[in-house]
C-alpha cells in the first residue's frame, strides 16, 4: 500500500511540473533549449538588420509566472522602428524552470 501512494504522488509531482513546459514546437521532458522563426506578417525591413531586441518572460515551477515576452517589448528594448526578422527562444528544465524570449532584429 506505502508504494502504491508513493508512485501516486510521484505521478502528482510530476503532473504539476509539466505546468512550467513552455509551447515550443519539440519539448523535452528533461530538458528543452530550442530556438525556432516565429511569424508576423507586419515586417517592414528587408534588409540586413541593424539592431537587435530581446524580451523575456519566466516561470518558476508553473506556479509563478512574469515577465514581457512580447514583440512590441523587444522592439523597445531594442529601439526597432521596421521590424525584420522575429525568432523565440524556448528552454525548460525540468518543468521546474521555464523560459520564453522574443527576439527582434531591424531598424
Amino acid at each position: 500500500m506505502k508504494n502504491l501512494l508513493s508512485a501516486a504522488g510521484l505521478a502528482g509531482l510530476l503532473g504539476l511540473t509539466g505546468c512550467a513546459v513552455v509551447g515550443a514546437p519539440v519539448v523535452g521532458s528533461i530538458y528543452t533549449d530550442v530556438k525556432y522563426p516565429s511569424y508576423y506578417h507586419g515586417v517592414e525591413a528587408s534588409g540586413p538588420a541593424m539592431k537587435t531586441g530581446t524580451a523575456q518572460a519566466a516561470s518558476i515551477l508553473g506556479i509563478v509566472a512574469t515577465g514581457d515576452a512580447s514583440v512590441a517589448a523587444a522592439c523597445r528594448n531594442g529601439g526597432i522602428k521596421k521590424i525584420s526578422t522575429i525568432d523565440t527562444h524556448a528552454t525548460n528544465i525540468l518543468g521546474l524552470y521555464a523560459t520564453w524570449t522574443t527576439v527582434v532584429t531591424g531598424e
